[in-house]
């Protein structure tokens, strides 16, 4: 395990466990399924395909669900992988169709898979990734990935 990657994975999001007994992964993956259903554009997405591409993102911590503090529940989230300067090229060229369990923490370039806002709250995004840079600095982002995600 790469501890400056743990490091950085615990402070975009502090308050995300690591590793996770199985009654934190169903709380974190019913807690993302919400912001799914409550979303315009993900409110029909496969189930089976939504745990196919956030249980790697949950079980390494690899993720931030977002609440204002006045709002009751979450209303939105975002998940990254630290994937290889191969597996990028891959995708970028098409060669590579899905991220596999094993691309996740492959590599040292930071990679914003996914992020779903529950509706009139995309522009929380945009602070959020402010907010990484000043953390990482440089980062990619991939967010064709979760519709390229299937089990």
């Amino acid at each position: 395990m790469d501890i400056n990657r743990i490091n950085i994975n615990r402070n975009i999001s502090p308050l995300t466990p690591y590793a996770h007994a199985k009654n934190e992964y169903y709380m974190a993956l019913g807690r993302m399924l919400e912001i799914c259903a409550r979303s315009f554009l993900y409110k029909k997405i496969d189930s089976a395909s939504a745990i196919h591409w956030l249980k790697p993102a949950i079980l390494l911590g690899q993720y931030k669900t977002i609440n204002l503090g006045w709002e009751v529940d979450d209303i939105g989230f975002y998940t990254w992988a630290w994937i290889s300067d191969k597996s990028i090229t891959e995708f970028r060229e098409g060669g590579k169709k899905s991220l596999q369990p094993m691309d996740w923490f492959d590599g040292n370039n930071l990679v914003i898979v996914s992020h779903i806002f529950v509706d009139g709250f995309e522009s929380v995004f945009d602070n959020e990734m402010n907010a990484l840079k000043n953390i990482v600095g440089n980062f990619n982002t991939l967010d064709f990935l979760i519709e390229k995600q299937t089990v």
